[in-house]
């Protein structure tokens, strides 16, 4: 025969231990502790020692590359470097304006029609040299013998344009100062295209008066 079985209720609502056990632990490794305040601090100053990021401006386009040059302290400007650019192009429209003014003055208007049919057999003569064959042909017709020897005159004289360097740095000088007074600088851009000026003159020159 069984016995009923009594149930038994423990109330353990009162009970600190357990009402303690049912509480949600933060569990904390020693030394790992650290309040808000604290790591506030820490973090002021690490930022006081902690190197700034370098900031380099980049220019947006060629226009902010120029404005930045044009702004550069003129103490920093190489004047000379600049008069040079400059002489250039002066260089560039002697040689363009003598040329005309030599090829006008040397030749009638049919003559030089007759150069710009005769500009290519009189250049291969040149290369060749006064001994060759092509300018012993050219013998045989007196004219054209002779308006060659004034055409090579005129290409000699074209060749004696440019400055020679004792005459650019005579006028470097002297030129340098007054970019300086007058605060006249030239970009990058500009420089480079003067550059090609200067080189390409003495090519261009043939293309326009032959």
């Amino acid at each position: 025969m069984e016995l009923p079985q009594e149930q038994v209720k423990i109330d353990l609502s009162s009970d600190p231990v357990f009402q303690d056990l049912l509480q949600p632990t933060n569990r904390k490794e020693p030394g790992k502790e650290m309040s808000e305040a604290a790591i506030k601090a820490a973090a002021e100053a690490a930022g006081d020692f902690a190197p700034e990021p370098e900031k380099i401006a980049m220019p947006n386009d060629l226009g902010e590359t120029e404005a930045a040059y044009q702004s550069t302290p003129e103490e920093l400007i190489d004047w000379e470097d600049q008069a040079d650019n400059a002489l250039a192009v002066l260089e560039f429209a002697n040689i363009m304006g003598f040329s005309f003014a030599y090829f006008r003055s040397a030749f009638d208007r049919a003559e030089r029609s007759v150069l710009k049919q005769k500009a290519r057999l009189f250049k291969m003569i040149k290369r060749a040299g006064a001994n060759s064959a092509l300018r012993g042909k050219l013998e045989e017709d007196d004219a054209l013998a002779d308006l060659y020897e004034r055409w090579l005159e005129v290409q000699q004289d074209i060749e004696e344009i440019p400055f020679t360097d004792k005459e650019a740095q005579a006028i470097i000088k002297p030129l340098a100062k007054v970019m300086q007074k007058r605060s006249i600088k030239i970009g990058p851009e500009g420089a480079l295209a003067m550059a090609l000026l200067g080189v390409y003159s003495t090519r261009l020159t043939p293309l326009f008066f032959k």
